[in-house]
């Protein structure tokens, strides 16, 4: 076959075709994992794949673990870790602003802005090591304006970075949102408001929800994950009493608690207030918690107040009043904006490790520049930065462990 040629050819399983396609080879270093790659398209459909995959394996060939391509091509430098990582966030994207930030790591647009604070650092390591290594030279050991400058610098750009990765997550992952609330407070009216479909059961008897439902909804692009919970009240109900220990499982692993008050019984914007009426309710679950007060069924009010506070909105999920409202109060609680097509270049797919990463980057740095402002002591301050810089190589996969590959790429689909 001549390389980078497509070839219609006819595939044969004991000497009878079984289908016909295009045959294209690759030779290295020219493909995707930096290897000899032969790709053959054929027709779709899982008997005549399921047969071609038989006569492959047949022939001496074995499937592909969960992300071996991309580890290969990762292997081989084709791509960095940032990068590989990027092509599984591709494929699960579930809205276009988070496919286009995984385009974005995926071109290397993320590693280059990894590259240039790693290069800053090692600049200031430069700076700060050479007093170790020639402590005997005649030369002006450390430029304290030039250090100075230097870690500002540093600074600066792992505060626009964390920035970017932040909202990156939150495009790529979404948020868990939780409704709490009392029995009839309108939990269930209002996730059918949100998803435009009749996922839960409304009715006037109280305690109807009694496990957890889960949605997903995008709000201009930001998947939220919605729980409807059972309703909070004391209840010798087994099966209830089940249901509302489930929603204090979910509460501790939301992002943001979407509290729900019935209006026409209870008008306040105090969140204290609303929870102190929960039998049996430990209200320390909340403290460092997002909470939005949806006080619901405002219909039932003679006039409806002005929207003015930041935690509470006024709502009626059965006439579907004010749940753009509720939108936006969601998308700034939890620091959500709308990436225009300027800004989207800033934002790429991240992933926890890669908030972690920095986040130790970030120590580093700061724990380097308050030792150089109150001790000699510049060999501890070096020790800093090299750490600094090994945390940012872990976001590329300079520096990894291979038990940290394998947990990567396993999450990966089959092959990919």
């Amino acid at each position: 076959l001549a390389p980078r040629q497509a070839h219609f050819r006819s595939i044969y399983k004991n000497n009878r075709t079984i289908d016909q396609g295009i045959i294209i080879l690759f030779k290295n270093p020219h493909s995707f994992t930096g290897e000899d790659i032969v790709e053959i398209q054929a027709h779709g459909g899982d008997v005549v794949l399921n047969l071609l995959l038989e006569e492959c394996i047949s022939l001496g060939a074995r499937q592909a673990d969960a992300g071996e391509f991309s580890k290969r091509a990762f292997l081989n430098n084709k791509i960095d870790l940032a990068q590989a990582e990027a092509i599984s966030d591709l494929i699960s994207a579930s809205s276009e602003s988070a496919a286009i930030s995984a385009i974005n790591s995926l071109q290397g647009l993320f590693s280059e802005r990894i590259h240039t604070l790693l290069n800053k650092t090692v600049a200031l390591r430069v700076e700060i090591e050479a007093s170790i290594d020639f402590p005997d030279e005649d030369i002006e050991l450390i430029d304290n304006t030039t250090v100075k400058a230097m870690f500002l610098n540093i600074k600066n750009d792992i505060e626009q970075l964390e920035t970017s990765i932040n909202q990156g997550s939150i495009i790529q992952n979404g948020i868990k949102a939780v409704l709490l609330g009392e029995p009839n407070a309108g939990k269930s009216s209002l996730l059918n408001r949100l998803t435009q479909l009749e996922s839960a059961i409304v009715t006037d008897i109280e305690g109807t929800t009694r496990d957890i439902i889960k949605e997903k909804i995008l709000i201009d692009d930001l998947p939220v994950h919605i729980f409807d919970t059972a309703g909070i009240r004391k209840t010798d109900n087994i099966i209830e009493s089940k249901g509302i220990d489930k929603t204090i499982d979910q509460i501790k692993r939301s992002d943001i608690v979407l509290l729900i008050n019935d209006v026409s019984k209870n008008n306040t914007t105090d969140i204290n207030k609303i929870i102190s009426k929960f039998e049996s309710f430990d209200a320390s679950l909340l403290e460092h918690k997002k909470v939005i007060l949806i006080n619901n069924k405002s219909d039932r009010l003679n006039t409806i107040p002005s929207d003015e506070c930041e935690t509470s909105v006024y709502i009626s999920a059965k006439n579907n009043i004010g749940i753009d409202i509720l939108k936006d109060k969601i998308k700034k609680t939890v620091n959500y904006n709308t990436p225009s097509l300027e800004s989207f270049e800033n934002v790429f797919s991240a992933r926890l490790r890669h908030k972690v990463a920095l986040c130790e980057a970030k120590d580093s740095i700061y724990n380097a520049e308050d030792k150089l402002k109150t001790s000699n002591l510049i060999d501890l301050v070096a020790e800093d930065l090299r750490l600094a810089q090994n945390s940012l190589n872990k976001i590329t996969g300079e520096f990894s462990a291979d038990d940290l590959l394998g947990e990567i790429f396993s999450s990966f689909c089959i092959g990919k």
